[in-house]
């Protein structure tokens, strides 16, 4: 039970994502904790604002159309 739901707690986090894990190495040592966490702050926004906005995209572009975007 316990380790079924770590999984669920370390799989569905975005900052667990691969391409997440590997950006840290795109940045240089001097400034990688401000750009991570700033690409960790426009990361959150993002996904408020698509969770926020669902319900008007869905009546703006159609099921199908929200799906391809």
């Amino acid at each position: 039970m316990v380790s079924c739901l770590i999984i669920v707690a370390f799989c569905s986090m975005p900052c667990m994502s691969l391409p997440m894990v590997l950006s840290g190495e795109y940045f240089p040592t001097t400034v990688r904790s401000q750009a991570l966490s700033t690409c960790g702050a426009v990361i959150t926004f993002l996904s408020f604002l698509v969770v926020q906005l669902y319900s008007t995209m869905e009546s703006t572009l159609t099921l199908s159309g929200l799906y391809w975007c």
